[in-house]
């Protein structure tokens, strides 16, 4: 009995087909020997690092918060949401957790924060998780 080839080699040489046996790549990462990509969680969320932002006063701080706290309770888009999450990580980058007024003005956002942490779109929750780190 002769052996039919198998839908993985070519049936003149014997061999894989190039597509065959190459790993999927994302964002550049080999899969491991599984085959299985690793994921890079910071690559989900977004290409590129958060910047800071500098406040220099409590005055300054609480523009910022209000700011963002106002979009967290009101956005109904999840990508402005998601900037104000941002925005906060930034804030926190910036130097703004140093000054005084930080835990105070953190209070403030504290519920539209923690509902956040409690959404249905895993990008927010996952940005929520970095900006309480």
């Amino acid at each position: 009995l002769r052996r039919a080839p198998s839908p993985r080699t070519n049936r003149k040489s014997g061999r894989a087909p190039p597509s065959v046996g190459v790993s999927p790549r994302r964002n550049g990462a080999p899969a491991g020997p599984s085959g299985v990509v690793p994921t890079n969680p910071a690559s989900d969320v977004e290409e590129g690092a958060v910047a800071p932002v500098r406040v220099h006063s409590e005055r300054e701080l609480t523009r910022e918060m209000e700011a963002i706290g106002e979009q967290l309770r009101n956005a109904q888009e999840w990508t402005v949401r998601r900037g104000a999450l941002r925005r906060l990580q930034g804030v926190v980058l910036g130097g703004g957790c140093e000054l005084d007024a930080f835990g105070a003005q953190l209070r403030t956002i504290r519920d539209p924060l923690s509902a956040q942490c409690a959404e249905l779109r895993s990008l927010l929750v996952k940005e929520s998780c970095r900006a309480l780190e």
